[in-house]
């Protein structure tokens, strides 16, 4: 007797291998996916944490007169803030720890993302026209997959300083 309808043991072999390939193709594919998803998720949080940070120290400093303003600098406490002259509680910059924008803690609603301090600073620097420049280094880490990324960018502060000393 000839049985035709059935499969034999090779064909049924090479279709649970063929099976099993595609198997793994689909599930690392799928992995893949989410370990990408995640990290762009992550990177997206520290962009959008980064530029509200920035852009808020930036207007800050923008707008502020060297005349009423003194820059503190403490790297051993990774301390760096512009401290208004008459009102000392009043500050701008990385102080304990903690973000200070005209005196208040600058909080962003993001807990996924942290400020790496070790990383982050303010650097000051003064021409001979006193115009003063501020270099501002933020370091962000994702808490979820330690994706870490620096920003850095520069602002000047009001010259009013030369103003007076060409006036009296």
């Amino acid at each position: 007797m000839n049985n035709q309808r059935g499969l034999t043991l090779v064909e049924l072999l090479a279709a649970i291998i063929i099976s099993s390939f595609v198997l793994l193709f689909s599930t690392t594919l799928l992995i893949n996916s989410f370990k990408t998803q995640e990290k762009v998720t992550s990177e997206i949080a520290i962009r959008d944490a980064a530029d509200f940070i920035m852009s808020s120290l930036i207007k800050e400093i923008y707008t502020s007169k060297n005349s009423e303003f003194k820059f503190i600098e403490d790297p051993g406490h990774n301390n760096y803030y512009l401290e208004k002259i008459d009102d000392s509680s009043t500050i701008t910059g990385f102080k304990n720890g903690q973000i200070y924008l005209n005196g208040s803690t600058l909080q962003y609603n993001d807990v996924i993302v942290e400020v790496v301090w070790e990383k982050s600073d303010i650097e000051y620097t003064e021409d001979t026209n006193l115009n003063r420049t501020y270099t501002i280094m933020l370091t962000l880490q994702s808490t979820k997959n330690n994706f870490e990324k620096t920003f850095k960018t520069e602002v000047r502060s009001i010259n009013d300083l030369k103003k007076e000393e060409e006036e009296g």
